[in-house]
């Protein structure tokens, strides 16, 4: 009888242990799948978050002792961020519209301004939404040099005009919208930064963008100068 009772508690104790293994071995599929899951969720939400994309000015910069010379700056758009602040700049862009517009305004170790469509001196501008548009937000801060904002007259005045910063601009954090930076061609910045300008910050030679585009495999990094 004892022996029969010792081969029951033995089978028992099998079939406990197999039971106990199959449920540890279904848990472990079950959390897989759960990361599969949580995983494949992150891939569709990336999918749906905007690309940023990356646009191309061509500047002219006149200077009366050497001969013009024409450069090239790219910019990242962050689409993923503001959204429609970088499709006002994008759109912009690619339909030319700031082609023969002056960098207006220069200060060295600061940004240089420009993107006036409609006067060409820094008194208008014109957005893609109407005459002006309200800010997005103000996610991204004024912390290194390259970082392409909107210019603006106070708060929800965004329309064309556009500043590029050469260094960190702290004071600016709030009150413009950092939509962009610059990924190749801040050496041609720096060089426009150091323009000489009058008493009112304008510079003294013409620094006029001359052709706007998005980057395709066939753009080349620069323009000849």
């Amino acid at each position: 009888m004892s022996v029969l009772f010792g081969v029951i508690s033995l089978c028992v104790g099998y079939f406990g242990e197999y039971i106990s293994k199959d449920l540890v071995l279904e848990k472990r599929l079950e959390i897989e799948k759960k990361k599969q899951e949580d995983f494949n969720d992150i891939i569709e939400e990336d999918k749906k978050k905007p690309k940023n994309k990356i646009v191309y000015l061509d500047i002219v910069i006149k200077d009366f002792m050497t001969d013009d010379r024409t450069v090239r700056v790219f910019i990242e758009l962050f689409f993923d961020k503001v959204p429609k602040t970088a499709r006002n700049f994008y759109e912009l862009c690619k339909k030319n519209k700031y082609a023969g517009v002056p960098f207006h305004r220069i200060i060295s170790g600061f940004m240089i301004q420009g993107g006036d469509i409609t006067n060409y001196d820094g008194t208008g501008g014109k957005s893609i939404y109407g005459k002006e548009f309200n800010d997005e937000n103000f996610r991204l801060k004024h912390d290194s040099e390259g970082l392409l904002s909107m210019a603006n007259k106070g708060p929800n005045t965004n329309s064309s005009q556009f500043f590029i910063t050469l260094s960190a601009c702290p004071h600016l954090d709030g009150k413009h919208v950092v939509f962009g930076r610059v990924t190749e061609g801040m050496e041609h910045v720096r060089n426009i930064g150091t323009s000489p300008t009058d008493f009112s910050d304008r510079p003294l030679q013409d620094v006029l963008i001359i052709f706007s585009g998005e980057k395709t495999p066939d753009v080349k990094k620069k323009t000849k100068v």
